[in-house]
């Protein structure tokens, strides 16, 4: 990974697309939603874990996406 890393810088490229080219090559789902509670990204392995491309689910928003007893619960964390 390291040498991915370098090799990446050696190349130039902003800060932003290599922190872009991690979080879309990562496992793990990574979301972000704004003030009114829409997804403004979402990481593409939502696919491998529900099943709807990142481009479907920037069309949902939390509350339609998770289940009532877990929504309330992020909600939650999210005013912490």
């Amino acid at each position: 990974m390291g040498k991915n890393v370098s090799r990446t810088q050696n190349l130039g490229l902003d800060s932003d697309f290599r922190y872009k080219l991690l979080v879309d090559s990562m496992g793990e789902n990574l979301w972000v939603v704004d003030l009114n509670n829409r997804f403004i990204y979402i990481s593409p392995s939502v696919r491998n874990v529900l099943g709807y491309t990142a481009e479907e689910v920037l069309n949902l928003t939390p509350e339609e996406l998770l289940t009532d007893d877990t929504y309330p619960l992020m909600m939650n964390l999210f005013k912490e």
